[in-house]
């Protein structure tokens, strides 16, 4: 991921990708849309993901995603758009997305257990 550093928008949804997302993704801060709904991502959203501060939309909706959504999501101030759907979170929803005042569209249906 290093050689893309200056990428803007990524769209990998629909590509049976397996494994998880890799934490060096935080390294990409010039991201406006990260698309990677519909594969067969697994594991947690890692951390890193806080340090994509220019990110408008990011969808992950229909993967196997697990664990607490992470509180780090609410450092993305510019966030409208966030796909969570479909996935197998647990916890605690975070109040700090709740806290985001761009956010536009919150997509958490069909998960294992989210609290509220």
């Amino acid at each position: 991921l290093e050689k893309f550093r200056n990428l803007e928008n990524l769209f990998l949804s629909r590509n049976q990708l397996k494994g998880s997302i890799p934490s060096e993704i935080g390294n990409l801060t010039n991201l406006v849309k990260l698309c990677l709904f519909e594969n067969k991502l697994c594991g947690k959203i890692p951390m890193e993901i806080g340090n994509l501060q220019k990110l408008k939309h990011l969808w992950l909706h229909k993967n196997c995603l697990e664990g607490e959504i992470p509180k780090d999501l609410g450092k993305l101030s510019e966030l409208k758009e966030l796909g969570l759907s479909n996935n197998k979170f647990t916890g605690r929803f975070p109040t700090e997305v709740l806290s985001l005042k761009n956010l536009k569209v919150l997509l958490v249906n069909r998960n294992e257990s989210l609290d509220w």
